[in-house]
């Protein structure tokens, strides 16, 4: 019994000189699920609309299309994200996204995780050091600021076949 619990040790030892960044991300993955992107599909295209004061944001990824209403200024800031161009007067958006830049903040991911209630829902997932924060955050903010930042937007593979439109 003792071999075997030696041998275990071992082994782990073993395997962490040899693939140590490999076992931090597991090790990461099994204590900070946020992290983890399993079940959830990579957004590759976002398309936004503005018809008087009503937007649609649409995210693609995959063979499927997710589009939801937003408040016509948030369709328009998320456009600006993507255009990655700036007015004279910053907005909210920009003014979080030039916060966290100055503060050593990083945005690692969003993640459209469900829709409950006619709203989607999602999480702002952020570094600083060593701190991994996981924040609700609306998903057209979240968005918005992950533009600004080049971070990589995710949504639940479910909820974007359940509710999403397939295009392919």
């Amino acid at each position: 019994m003792l071999s075997l619990v030696l041998l275990i040790i071992v082994a782990s030892l073993l395997i962490y000189i040899f693939w140590p960044r490999e076992v931090e991300r597991f090790a990461q993955e099994l204590i900070l699920t946020e992290l983890s992107t399993f079940g959830f599909s990579k957004v590759e295209k976002i398309e936004t609309a503005t018809i008087g004061n009503v937007g649609t944001v649409s995210l693609k990824a995959g063979c499927y299309d997710l589009t939801a209403n937003v408040e016509a200024s948030q369709a328009e800031s998320i456009q600006r994200g993507l255009d990655k161009t700036y007015v004279a007067r910053p907005n909210a958006h920009d003014i979080v996204a030039d916060a966290f830049k100055s503060l050593g903040i990083e945005v690692l991911m969003v993640k459209v995780t469900e829709l409950k209630e006619s709203s989607f829902y999602s999480k702002l997932i952020l570094r600083q050091g060593n701190t991994i924060l996981s924040l609700d955050a609306r998903p057209s903010d979240a968005i918005a600021i992950a533009l600004r930042l080049n971070s990589s937007i995710y949504v639940n593979s479910t909820l974007l076949k359940e509710v999403g439109k397939k295009i392919c």
